[in-house]
């Protein structure tokens, strides 16, 4: 704002040592350099008088140097004129931005003493009061600094395909990090969109709190937003393992998605404040279920995905997709048993080690409590994956 102000005066001033360059017979005799005796000081000092004379037109203040003929007074009149408005207009707009800068603080300040007057009546343990209260604070900050689709009333306008785009449009760079959810924003852009909007949704995280632990039965799909966190799980014959889990690289708890049960394999827990967005299996369904052509590719990349995970050795698996590690072996997944070849993302001629053995299985899925569920696998398993597929029984039938 104060360049701003400083560009219109530095015009104003020009304007304004215009009118002293222009010859005597033009302007009808003196002017104001000649009636102040300026003539002999150099073009800075007067090009800095003009100044301060554009600047005392904008401001309630004065100076010594005045209008001495019909042009400059002509000139300062109508700059009076809009003087006055812009002056208003100015301390209007300062008056304004104080008083909803003043009004925010003082609403934080009194949201705080009343939780703080909450805790000591309820007798919170100190260790946790401070624990609330600085989430609190850092939760407050981020709100504060961000704007979501709730905090513009104006959104609930939008017709219910602007909506879904919008939803679509925000949640894209955070979903499209597994291959399935690129696949749909590409090819089913219209599933896509219903997706983001009825089975999306988000929450916060403090530093230190546990998403889940080990024996936990999981129900979404979850992506990382912002912040960091770290899965380990324990074995009894072997090291512990632990990994990094971070934004917008790695997705979680995938196999709650496509079977009938998962129980989680170890303890997920935030290093610093996180936001997650979770994808509901249920109302995943009931999008994809109404375009046909989405929901066959959708059952081919289930199938998929539940034999690549009965193929993995127990002990290697994981609650945590690393998307950095795994991300090419999901994309074939998304191929039917037909297609032999492709071509990848790096235009190479690859094949399809998803193909099936023996008869052709069909994958039906239907909204029910736990989500998508596997009605129909594979009627043979190795000796490899017998112990592990013992623990799906719930999952699947032959």
């Amino acid at each position: 704002m104060i360049l701003t102000l400083v560009a219109v005066n530095h015009f104003v001033a020009c304007g304004w040592f215009a009118t002293s360059q222009l010859p005597a017979d033009v302007i009808g005799g003196r002017n104001w350099v000649t009636s102040h005796e300026f003539q002999d000081e150099d073009w800075k000092y007067q090009y800095a008088t003009s100044f301060h004379w554009a600047i005392t037109q904008f401001t309630p203040s004065s100076m010594s140097v005045q209008p001495t003929n019909l042009l400059e007074r002509n000139y300062a009149i109508t700059l009076v004129v809009f003087g006055l408005v812009g002056f208003s207009y100015l301390v209007g707009s300062i008056t304004g931005s104080l008083t909803e800068l003043r009004r925010i603080k003082e609403e934080a300040v009194k949201q705080f003493w009343n939780l703080r007057r909450f805790l000591k009546k309820s007798q919170v343990a100190m260790p946790l009061r401070i624990r609330i209260e600085k989430y609190l604070e850092h939760a407050w900050q981020i709100q504060k600094n961000s704007m979501n689709v709730g905090s513009l009333p104006i959104l609930r306008l939008l017709t219910e395909q602007l909506r879904n785009e919008l939803n679509c449009a925000m949640s894209m760079p955070h979903l499209e990090v597994h291959p399935l959810f690129k696949y749909l924003s590409t090819n089913a852009p219209v599933p896509m969109q219903r997706i983001a909007t009825k089975a999306l949704s988000r929450k916060l995280l403090a530093r230190g709190e546990s998403v889940f632990q080990a024996g936990e039965i999981a129900t979404h799909l979850s992506f990382v937003v912002r912040g960091r966190l770290q899965y380990y799980r324990t074995f009894r014959d072997r090291p512990d393992h632990k990994e990094i889990v971070d934004a917008d690289e790695d997705w979680i708890t995938e196999p709650a998605f496509w079977a009938a049960q998962w129980v989680t394999l170890g303890t997920l827990s935030a290093i610093s404040v996180s936001e997650f967005l979770d994808v509901a299996s249920a109302e995943f369904a009931d999008a994809i279920k109404k375009t046909p052509q989405v929901y066959e590719r959708i059952c081919i990349y289930a199938t998929n995905f539940i034999t690549w995970l009965n193929g993995q050795d127990p002990k290697e698996q994981s609650d945590i997709c690393q998307g950095d590690q795994i991300r090419q072996d999901i994309a074939l997944m998304l191929r039917d048993e037909d297609e032999e070849e492709d071509e990848d993302e790096f235009g190479e001629r690859t094949s399809n080690p998803f193909k099936h053995s023996g008869t052709k299985t069909r994958l039906s899925l239907r909204s029910a409590g736990g989500g998508l569920r596997m009605m129909k696998a594979f009627s043979r398993s190795n000796a490899k994956t017998r112990a592990f597929k013992s623990q799906f029984q719930a999952k699947t039938k032959s």
